[in-house]
C-alpha cells in the first residue's frame, strides 16, 4: 500500500477510533443518509466499525452490523453500544445468513427506508446473495449501497441483476482520487 493511500486510508481517526475509511466516504454517506432519511441500516461487513458509527448517529431505527470477526477497537466497540448498535458475528456466506438478516428486518419502524449497505469480502455475491428482490429483504423504498475500494467492486458486474429487478440508480460514483466507488440503488415503490 502507497504512502498516499495509507495516510488517506488508514492512519487518521474519526470520533476517536481509527477510521480505515477513505474521508471523501463519510461525506457520501452523510449525503445519502440525509437526503433519504434511512430509518434502519443492515451493513454487511462492519470493519473497524466508522461508517457504523455515522449510520447510528444518522439513522432513526435501528442499525445492525453484520461480521464473521469483530475488529472493532475497545473505543469504537463502546460507541457502538451507547449508540445501540447490534453487532452479529456470523458469516455472510453461511446459508442460514440471509433467512436470519430477513427475520431481523421484519421488525422494520412504518415505512422508514431501510439502507442494506454491502461492504463485506465478495460485493457481488452479497448483491446477488441479499439484493434479491425475491429474498424478501429488501422492499419497496429500500436502498441498497455497496461500497469498495477500488478493485473489489465495479458497478458493471452487477448491472444485470440491477435491470432483471428493475432497480432504479440512484448514483454510481468514483469518490475522488482515492478510487473508491459507491453505487446506491433503490428498490421501486
Amino acid at each position: 500500500m502507497s504512502d498516499w493511500i495509507r495516510s488517506r486510508v488508514v492512519d487518521w481517526t474519526w470520533l476517536g477510533a481509527l477510521a480505515q475509511q477513505v474521508p471523501s466516504a463519510l461525506l457520501w454517506f452523510d449525503r445519502l443518509l440525509t437526503q433519504h432519511k434511512i430509518g434502519t441500516v443492515v451493513e454487511l461487513g462492519t470493519g473497524v466499525g466508522t461508517l457504523t458509527a455515522l449510520f447510528a448517529l444518522h439513522c432513526t431505527g435501528r442499525v445492525i452490523t453484520v461480521d464473521r470477526n469483530d475488529r472493532r477497537s475497545d473505543k469504537t466497540r463502546d460507541l457502538h453500544k451507547r449508540l445501540d448498535v447490534d453487532f452479529l458475528p456470523i458469516d455472510l456466506t453461511a446459508a442460514d445468513t440471509p433467512p436470519k438478516i430477513e427475520r431481523l428486518l421484519s421488525m422494520r419502524r412504518g415505512d422508514e427506508p431501510v439502507l442494506l449497505f454491502i461492504d463485506g469480502g465478495d460485493k457481488r455475491l452479497e448483491f446477488e446473495q441479499y439484493a434479491d428482490p425475491a429474498r424478501g429483504i429488501v422492499k419497496p423504498g429500500d436502498l441498497i449501497a455497496i461500497h469498495d475500494c477500488g478493485h473489489e467492486f465495479n458497478p458493471a458486474t452487477i448491472r444485470e441483476s440491477v435491470i432483471a429487478w428493475g432497480y432504479l440508480r440512484i448514483y454510481e460514483v468514483q469518490m475522488a482520487e482515492e478510487n473508491t466507488r459507491l453505487a446506491v440503488y433503490s428498490v421501486p415503490r
